[in-house]
């Protein structure tokens, strides 16, 4: 389900409820999100196992249709994405300007197990972080991608919404926050 080009009217109506002004949200369309996702590499699989949350960081690439990461057989993270729905989440942070963003990623997890596949997945920069023996391959499909960013609103903003610039860089590219 791509993201809104906008703030959400329900999170919006919330937001005003609350007392809160929603200028400062902008959410990703899902070109963005995919940029984003093929950009970072690192971040975060939350799931369940055995009816507990659990949240780990991983390592991941952008391939095809769907965000793949390696586990060690047996482990928690294999255990709790066999078949199961999951998310994984990436974000940035400019803790000066009180800026940053997010992207999210909810789908049904799989184990590659084709033998094809698993050959072709072969040839996708993904080295495991933590040890040569994650030799599973989970794959995340990009069903469900969503994102949005907050930009900061001190007081050098007016009440239009116009805030002070911010940049980060991501692998050489400089990105708006």
């Amino acid at each position: 389900m791509p993201a809104s080009s906008s703030t959400s009217a329900t999170e919006s109506a919330l937001l005003e409820r609350n007392g809160c002004d929603s200028d400062h949200l902008e959410a990703f369309d899902r070109d963005d999100c995919i940029l984003r996702l093929k950009a970072h590499g690192v971040g975060r699989v939350g799931a369940t196992l055995h009816g507990r949350p659990l949240v780990y960081p991983v390592n991941y690439a952008v391939h095809e249709d769907a965000v793949v990461i390696r586990t060690r057989a047996g482990g928690d993270i294999d255990l709790a994405t066999n078949d199961a729905w999951v998310a994984l989440e990436i974000d940035g942070a400019d803790s000066l300007y009180h800026e940053g963003w997010s992207v999210l990623v909810v789908g049904r997890a799989t184990h590659v197990s084709d033998p094809f596949e698993l050959a072709r997945l072969k040839l996708v920069r993904l080295s495991p972080w933590a040890d040569e023996s994650r030799c599973r391959v989970v794959r995340i499909p990009l069903d469900e991608v969503s994102g949005r960013r907050l930009r900061h609103r001190g007081p050098q903003a007016d009440r239009k919404g116009a805030s002070t610039p911010s940049r980060a860089t991501v692998r050489g590219e400089q990105w708006r926050m």
